[in-house]
């Protein structure tokens, strides 16, 4: 294709390019008076993951003391009188020297008075930066942006924790908005860009179990389509994909696992399919990649026939 044989294809999607070492700054919430309570000497372990759990093996550690971090306080939260009083919220700041790991970075901080706020393992937007930079460097620009990382977490609305949606959010919604942010100043100098982030049919279509989810992917289709207009004129074309049902992807293989039913079979894609709708999509003027196109009805039938929808949904979709 004709935009193919002049861009440079980089799909960040939890890219794990490494390169030198070199010094990374990096962010972390958390509660502010029992951290200001740690004394002097006080030790605190930064440990970067590449994972959005921080469960694996930490690609980088270092032990700051608490003496050489920056406190930059962020807000004092309402709280409704008769509530119980929300903590006001630090963001631990400093450079960790040394790191060679690139791509998507998780950060998880250990130590006397940490308590995170939002969950204990968070995305840095500095690593996301760093990693834009990295491919300028090597290729000269960056014409493609695939932001594709998510998770999803299938359960009842009554078992589900603030954290839990922050923690979906920050990832599926978050992640997306730190990747276009940093590839669009890029983007727009070099007059020519192509951002396709990946949705799902649950952001324009929710069904029980998945609230977090559903709404990580409407919040994303909303974004998309608000910066589209501003970025169209400069040249830079920001696209939502409906990938359909892929079977083989990580999120598909656990909900199989969980028994969980799968949807009918004419939404089933494969991920052949979906590179190929994807290729012919970047040299096309559409805002919407739909690679099951009968899914577009369900909003449609949701509008004309509501009772109708909300039925089928019930018997389709088994509560959590």
């Amino acid at each position: 294709m004709r935009l193919l044989k002049r861009s440079l294809l980089a799909a960040l999607l939890a890219l794990p390019c490494l390169a030198r070492a070199a010094d990374l700054p990096v962010r972390y919430t958390v509660q502010e008076k029992q951290l200001k309570a740690a004394i002097a000497g006080t030790s605190l372990t930064f440990e970067l993951f590449r994972d959005p759990a921080c469960t694996t093996t930490a690609v980088h550690s270092t032990s700051v003391l608490i003496e050489n971090v920056t406190f930059i306080t962020k807000i004092k939260q309402f709280t409704p009188k008769g509530d119980t009083k929300l903590p006001s919220t630090d963001e631990l700041a400093v450079t960790l020297s040394g790191v060679s790991a690139g791509g998507n970075l998780y950060l998880k901080v250990t130590g006397t008075g940490v308590v995170p706020v939002g969950g204990a393992c968070q995305a840095q937007a500095a690593a996301v930066s760093e990693v834009v930079q990295r491919i300028v460097s090597r290729h000269g620009r960056l014409d493609i942006l695939v932001n594709n990382a998510a998770v999803e977490e299938r359960r009842s609305i009554l078992a589900t924790t603030l954290e839990d949606v922050e923690r979906v959010m920050r990832i599926n919604f978050g992640g997306m908005v730190n990747c276009t942010l940093a590839a669009l100043p890029i983007m727009v100098r070099q007059g020519f860009g192509r951002i396709v982030n990946v949705s799902s049919a649950v952001g324009r279509s929710p069904v029980p179990g998945e609230a977090a989810y559903g709404a990580s992917k409407a919040a994303m289709i909303a974004f998309s389509e608000s910066i589209s207009y501003e970025l169209e004129p400069r040249g830079v074309r920001v696209q939502v994909l409906f990938p359909g049902y892929v079977a083989t992807t990580g999120m598909a293989r656990q909900a199989r696992r969980d028994g969980q039913a799968l949807p009918p079979r004419w939404v089933h894609r494969t991920a052949e399919q979906v590179s190929r709708a994807v290729l012919r999509a970047l040299d096309a003027g559409g805002f919407e990649i739909n690679v099951a196109p009968l899914e577009t009805l369900a909003p449609i039938v949701r509008a004309v026939a509501p009772k109708i929808y909300r039925r089928a949904i019930v018997r389709t979709q088994p509560l959590p």
